[in-house]
């Protein structure tokens, strides 16, 4: 198991949440500069991020994920939705798509909006 993300305090939250685990790699960067290799993961979980990355580079952040799939692996996305605080489904659904991703088992609330995102 990997855990990627680029800030060191919330690298050391999870750490510290996950430390009766050894198996998990810890990776301190983003998807797109990072070494992780292309085809190599079954699951990617994204909780409360993409909102949280610019909008100039969200869709380069989010082929890179599609990226890191293999043939028969997925996106589990969580995202808030509220005007001010998230982002718009419809821009969420445009990313995954633009990635060559499909929706799946959405569930779209008030303030979130999650699905598994599949390659194909």
């Amino acid at each position: 198991m990997t855990a990627l993300d680029v800030s060191e305090e919330w690298q050391k939250v999870a750490k510290k949440r996950l430390k009766e685990f050894h198996n998990i790699d810890f990776v301190q960067s983003d998807i797109s500069s990072s070494s992780l290799q292309n085809g190599s993961f079954d699951v990617i979980v994204v909780s409360y991020v993409l909102h949280d990355i610019p909008k100039n580079e969200r869709e380069e952040i989010v082929k890179s994920m599609a990226g890191k799939l293999k043939p028969t692996g997925f996106i589990q996305l969580r995202e808030p939705i509220k005007e001010r605080h998230g982002m718009p489904v419809e821009e969420i659904r445009s990313l995954m798509k633009n990635a060559g991703l499909k929706e799946y088992s959405p569930i779209e609330g008030k303030k979130e909006f999650g699905a598994r995102f599949v390659r194909g």
